[in-house]
């Protein structure tokens, strides 16, 4: 299985050679693979138990398919907006019903729809990112296209992410549009002061509407956590898995290995995570850091710099929206370990080597096709 994931993958290095991520992709792919091996060394976890538990990266594979389909970025591109659309009605909607239940998840075995803490309702649903890429997508067209199309679907994700109640959801992915706004719009243009004028009305609505006191309900959150809630055991995860389990030094370089549930290694984790509230899940690159080591992290790095450094054009928001995904890669889940997130990844960062335009070939990696972080647009 091991030589046909290779050769599979390696056949788009061989026939594509100017690509931007295709060895980044690779490694991620095939180091969860060879952490077997530490798994085995320090946790005495079978190799078939650790194949097992990593299998769920093979879907990285769906990048390269993607690549050999050639399929229309701007189709893929509709598609995640408007599965993003579709995720931030569903949170509007289940919070509107609220109690009542019509979407649920599973959370440790049992049917969650909603989590309330200090008064603040969480909805437990689906993973947000899409609708953060849809706010960023509606945000960057806003700029363009001042019409009510643009605004009512700009509204609809603000209202999704805003009550997806996490905070680092909410503050990065609002923060992001905000900069994609203040790094984008021409300050000498009449029509920036009233666009500007419509976005503080739209504000204004939502702090009328009840946003205010929904603020208010986080803020509080945040200081009742900040000392023995949920904030405090992250950062107890975070000093844990970062200096305590870790058996060596080698283990910072190539990880611990992906547990299984009913090997030891996996029971032992069970307990950390349930038992002491350790959840190795929740501390996003340090998580990722204490599984498969620096080698691990290190092509995650090189994409994002990548991606920074790409020329998109008028289509900035997609480094905006890996800006988001780094920011929050400390605070939360690991994107690029998350099996309900790889396929939205890999289809972003194929869109980014179809705009880059790889057919202009060497340059793509040349500084004349290399551009700063942000490329200013005109309002």
């Amino acid at each position: 299985m091991m030589l046909v994931i290779h050769s599979f993958a390696t056949r788009s290095l061989v026939y594509d050679k100017r690509t931007l991520f295709n060895k980044e992709i690779l490694a991620l792919m095939l180091i969860p693979l060879f952490s077997a091996i530490p798994a085995n060394i320090f946790h005495q976890q079978s190799y078939v138990h650790s194949i097992l538990a990593a299998k769920h990266y093979l879907l990285f594979l769906f990048y390269f398919y993607l690549k050999t389909k050639r399929i229309d970025f701007e189709s893929i591109e509709k598609l995640i907006v408007g599965l993003g659309v579709v995720v931030a009605i569903i949170y509007i909607v289940q919070t509107v019903t609220f109690p009542i239940t019509f979407f649920q998840v599973i959370k440790d075995t049992n049917d969650v729809a909603f989590e309330v803490r200090a008064n603040v309702v969480r909805i437990l649903f689906f993973e947000p990112t899409y609708m953060v890429f849809a706010l960023l997508y509606y945000g960057n067209k806003l700029v363009k296209e001042r019409n009510i199309k643009n605004i009512v679907f700009l509204g609809i994700c603000v209202t999704g992410v805003m009550l997806t109640a996490t905070r680092q959801i909410i503050f990065f992915s609002i923060g992001s549009l905000m900069m994609l706004y203040l790094l984008t719009l021409n300050f000498r243009s009449v029509r920036t002061y009233s666009f500007l004028i419509l976005f503080v009305v739209i504000a204004a609505v939502f702090v009328g509407v009840g946003g205010g006191k929904y603020l208010d309900s986080l803020i509080n959150l945040t200081q009742r956590q900040d000392v023995t809630g949920a904030d405090y055991v992250r950062l107890r995860a975070f000093n844990f898995y970062l200096y305590d389990y870790m058996p060596s030094i080698v283990n910072y370089i190539i990880g611990n290995g992906v547990n299984y549930g009913d090997s030891a290694y996996g029971k032992e984790m069970l307990d950390l995570e349930q038992g002491q509230g350790l959840y190795r899940s929740d501390i996003g690159l340090v998580g990722a850091l204490n599984l498969f080591g620096i080698i691990y992290i290190l092509p995650i790095f090189f994409i994002f710099l990548k991606v920074f450094r790409a020329k998109l054009h008028n289509r900035t928001y997609y480094k905006f929206f890996f800006f988001y995904i780094l920011t929050t890669a400390f605070t939360g889940g690991n994107l690029f370990s998350l099996p309900w997130t790889f396929t939205l990844i890999f289809m972003l960062l194929y869109n980014v080597e179809k705009i880059v335009g790889l057919k202009n070939d060497s340059r793509v990696f040349g500084k004349k096709a290399l551009s700063p972080v942000i490329n200013h647009q005109g309002a």
